[in-house]
């Protein structure tokens, strides 16, 4: 008799655990009786206390498919509805308990499918995972948001396979594959080879990990394009705000460049970030429909505004600080004293036509604005792997494309620059002599610069992390609390 008991597969406590820690409700679906299933959920670490099961079968009829009996079920002392109809009726006029239990006894494929409908209908995702032999999950594969099959063989009842063979009374190995092919056609994926010896149920661990890791690889994407694309538009918006007597330009050969070869190349390769070490740990969050009115849209242009802004009205003062450097250099009358006294008041800036010497000077300063715009671009990146770790956690060094990817963008970013300043401007001076004229200690600055925008997004990061963690905090006292008038606890 013990030995002819049903044994749950080896791995699918582990499994339950894992899903448990992740934020995922296990929910077994059980054939049978409560006296029968609690049995089977014991070994597989399914809390099996009072009032934590919930019979699917209608307990206000009869049953002509089953025995009744006050000691096989546990009609007498639960006090959560019996049947889909009662578990709704519960859902709206007590409280949501019944979605929070991990058992479920005496289903059958339409209360399932009952029952799945009554998940999304509260904002949960649903992933289902069964067999592929049984034509019976096919329905219940479709109706869930996500499905994931299990291909196995049929065995006898003491675990061996099958006999194959053309000659025997049984099904051909290519009237199986036909079968399972039919019946995962609504799946997502496929497990094969789900044999005693092969496949563990702890593949769908892995298969969750991955999604997660997709998932929040690209809307780090998203956020990344998004972030980069008000960047340069805040630049061209500033470029006529800024008290500043010429107006910053760019080219739109230049801003194709940043936003059609160097934004998308650091982001694609965002998708390649290794997963976090929290990432497994998260409760996600219910399947809701978005409220605008609670979206943090102050916090939210609060950051833009501490990581993006420093760094604009920068790159203005670059523009007017080459600007006003180049003129400096090749004006033909003795040098006025400063560099902004050039930029102010040089003669030649009220000339129409404009002579070469201002031209030069306009390209020369829009080159060096190029220039530090991808290096921002580049640089900023790496706190966009992820959203509130710090880098010296989770090191964007670890994503070898990534990393890749900013060296090559960044010695491109040097040839562009170069070529959108000339090795020799129009007013005929070299660019090595340009670059010989400009004071160290600009360049000091313009070497410094990227080390505090690494600095000033870490300060961000720290006080979203803060919020982050107490987000997910609250998410897991949910998962984790069952409160209600029947509720164990």
């Amino acid at each position: 008799m013990v030995a002819s008991g049903v044994q749950p597969r080896k791995g699918i406590v582990d499994l339950i655990e894992d899903l448990t820690a992740a934020g995922i409700r296990f929910v077994y679906f059980s054939p049978r009786n409560m006296r029968r299933s609690k049995l089977l959920a014991e070994k597989m670490g399914i809390e099996t206390d009072w009032n934590c099961a919930i019979s699917l079968r209608d307990s206000e009829g009869p049953d002509p498919h089953r025995m009744t009996s006050n000691y096989s079920d546990w009609d007498v002392k639960a006090r959560l509805p019996h049947g889909t109809a009662a578990i709704r009726r519960h859902l709206e006029t007590v409280d949501n308990v019944p979605l929070l239990v991990s058992l479920y006894t005496d289903s059958t494929p339409e209360t399932i499918e009952e029952m799945i409908s009554i998940f999304q209908e509260y904002n949960e995702v649903v992933l289902g995972v069964g067999t592929s032999i049984r034509e019976s999950n096919v329905p219940l594969f479709s109706k869930a948001d996500l499905s994931i099959a299990f291909e196995g063989n049929p065995n006898t009842l003491f675990g061996d396979e099958l006999p194959k063979g053309s000659n025997l009374p049984t099904f051909s190995d290519a009237d199986m594959e036909l079968s399972q092919i039919l019946n995962t056609l609504t799946c997502c994926f496929t497990i094969r080879d789900f044999s005693p010896n092969r496949a563990s149920p702890t593949v769908l661990i892995e298969l969750i990990r991955l999604g997660r890791l997709m998932l929040t690889n690209f809307t780090q994407l998203i956020t990344y394009i998004f972030v980069m694309q008000l960047f340069v538009a805040t630049i061209l918006l500033l470029a006529y705000l800024v008290p500043f007597p010429e107006v910053a330009q760019l080219s739109c050969v230049s801003i194709l460049w940043l936003l059609w070869i160097v934004v998308p190349s650091l982001s694609l390769s965002m998708l390649s970030s290794p997963a976090d070490h929290a990432i497994m740990t998260r409760t996600p969050p219910k399947n809701e429909a978005l409220d605008w009115s609670e979206l943090p849209i102050y916090r939210v242009s609060g950051y833009f505004l501490l990581r993006c802004l420093p760094s604009a009205m920068f790159l203005m003062f670059v523009f007017q600080c080459f600007f006003g450097l180049s003129l400096q250099m090749s004006s033909r009358d003795p040098p006025l004293e400063n560099w902004w006294d050039h930029a102010w008041g040089d003669q030649d800036l009220f000339v129409h036509p404009r002579p070469a010497r201002i031209n030069a000077a306009l390209d020369r300063a829009e080159g060096m604005m190029l220039f530090g715009m991808g290096v921002f671009i580049i640089v900023t990146s790496s706190g966009h792997l992820y959203r509130s770790d710090s880098i010296f956690i989770e090191s964007p060094l670890r994503n070898k494309p990534w990393l890749c990817v900013c060296i090559i963008l960044f010695l491109l970013q040097i040839g562009i620059s170069i070529a959108r300043i000339g090795l020799i401007g129009i007013d005929g001076i070299e660019f090595n002599t340009f670059l010989h004229f400009v004071p160290w200690y600009y360049w000091f600055a313009l070497s410094v610069w990227p080390f505090l925008v690494i600095g000033i997004d870490e300060l961000v990061k720290r006080h979203d992390h803060k919020l982050v963690v107490r987000y997910y905090k609250f998410l897991r006292m949910q998962f984790d609390t069952r409160l209600g008038m029947w509720s164990p606890r």
